[in-house]
């Protein structure tokens, strides 16, 4: 086995990062190695693929995501202010990732796939972020609100105005 170099990864990573978020274009991965300096062969031996390569972008991003929605609705006198910061958060993400699922949604529909076959573990996070939210504000009664508002706020994420649409159905579900 090769021996791996974390800075090689991340060089790796940031190549990539640029390319699609960045410049909003398609890559090769021989590209992403030739501007590492290095062989695809060795790119290979870090990402099995180029939609692994697009995923580990994404991961680490979503990583950063996941704390600013658990941290999103710290200070939040109300609820559903609250609630809007973990939906801004999740749409600085979506947003940010428009254009790789445009660029790759038709090429990578196996990656695609497994997206939505996770779709449960997003929900899960999201859920994460909302119940000390409903906790502190004393809406602990259904054990399935969380998951419920969760999958509310994944529908507003996707729309430009998608909380001040879900707002009138989550205030009759809050109240």
């Amino acid at each position: 086995m090769p021996k791996l170099i974390p800075e090689l990864r991340k060089q790796f990573l940031e190549a990539a990062r640029n390319q699609v978020l960045v410049q909003d274009r398609d890559f090769t991965v021989r590209q992403i190695a030739s501007d590492c300096g290095v062989s695809a062969g060795t790119l290979y031996n870090y990402f099995p693929s180029k939609e692994a390569l697009i995923g580990a972008v994404m991961m680490e991003d979503w990583m950063l995501c996941r704390e600013r929605m658990a941290q999103a609705s710290e200070g939040k006198e109300d609820i559903l202010e609250a609630l809007r910061a973990v939906e801004t958060a999740l749409c600085s993400f979506t947003d940010r990732y428009r254009s790789v699922f445009s660029l790759y949604g038709e090429s990578i529909g196996t990656t695609v796939s497994s997206v939505f076959e996770r779709y449960e573990m997003l929900i899960g996070e999201i859920s994460r972020a909302v119940t000390p939210i409903l906790e502190r504000f004393g809406k602990t009664e259904d054990p399935f609100l969380p998951e419920l508002i969760s999958e509310m706020t994944v529908t507003a994420s996707r729309k430009p105005d998608g909380f001040e649409r879900i707002t009138p159905s989550l205030r009759r579900l809050l109240s």
